[in-house]
């Protein structure tokens, strides 16, 4: 994962103008592949130092590109990420609520109707 951080520092580093896109591409392609550490690498590297300018598009790509996660892995990574957020839940209180709600919708296809509601609080 050690390969993750060093393309997202680049990115970061390089400041090209279309690094939003790059952003995006680098996660939808982690998502697409069900990475699930990949994109864990990429929210605790967007929550690390040095990265607090760009730590709010990268969380807000995480969270776009979820449902592209297969089901089955949806649940282990959301969960793991909103335990990455609970320190910093101030600041990114509205990727958060994306996350929540990914993770409540997985939770309704499951018929799990309590623990979706339970979510969503």
């Amino acid at each position: 994962m050690c390969e993750i951080r060093i393309q997202l520092q680049q990115i970061v580093l390089d400041d090209p103008p279309n690094k939003l896109e790059l952003f995006n591409d680098l996660i939808e392609k982690l998502a697409r592949e069900n990475s699930i550490q990949g994109i864990l690498t990429v929210t605790e590297t967007a929550l690390g130092e040095g990265m607090s300018l760009c730590a709010r598009p990268l969380l807000q790509t995480v969270a776009k590109n979820l449902p592209l996660v297969q089901q089955d892995c949806l649940l282990n990574l959301a969960t793991q990420i909103l335990e990455l957020l609970r320190t910093r839940l101030v600041s990114f209180e509205e990727e958060d609520l994306q996350i929540r709600e990914h993770l409540s919708k997985y939770y309704l296809d499951q018929n799990q109707y309590g623990h979706a509601a339970r979510t969503l609080t």
